[in-house]
């Protein structure tokens, strides 16, 4: 997709960067009050291989635990919720 530019009438009240879990809601709240927000994302474009919350456990590799977890995010790899499809 190429890069797209706008040049805007009126300057905004607010620029929010990242629309991730508090910038998405940041945007969400401030356009309801009635302000005119930018939000900028230069994140990676997700598809529907990054959508893996609702993949069992016995339709992974290795369970849901690969080895290459335990050694790169020794600390991560402790919590139930990091798991082999989420865990980069």
């Amino acid at each position: 997709m190429p890069l797209q530019i706008s040049t805007p009438k009126d300057p905004f009240d607010a620029v929010v960067v990242g629309s991730g879990a508090t910038g998405g809601w940041a945007a969400k709240y401030l356009t309801e009050a009635g302000w005119n927000v930018a939000l900028l994302e230069a994140g990676a474009k997700i598809t529907r291989k990054y959508y893996t919350e609702h993949v069992q456990s016995w339709q992974m590799q290795y369970l849901g635990f690969p080895p290459v977890m335990s050694h790169e995010r020794p600390i991560q790899s402790l919590c139930y919720a990091c798991r082999e499809t989420n865990h980069q």
